[in-house]
């Protein structure tokens, strides 16, 4: 079913979409190195509430 909405999806959004490869426009435009930064922050008990009952989750394992 998720795989039928994806490409429902893909579908739907590909006339608008317009995609180039960092090779094609390399030589007209000159962008900064990317930089990666992973932070870490210190969930609520909210959402430690809802991200536990998330994982644990039986319905998530058949995704996966």
């Amino acid at each position: 079913m998720a795989y039928k909405c994806a490409l429902i999806l893909k579908d739907t959004i590909t006339p608008y979409l317009l995609r180039r490869m960092k090779c094609d426009v390399d030589d007209h435009i000159h962008l900064p190195n990317k930089t990666e930064q992973v932070l870490f922050c210190r969930l609520t008990d909210e959402q430690r509430h809802y991200y536990k009952c998330y994982v644990e989750n039986l319905d998530i394992e058949t995704i996966a």
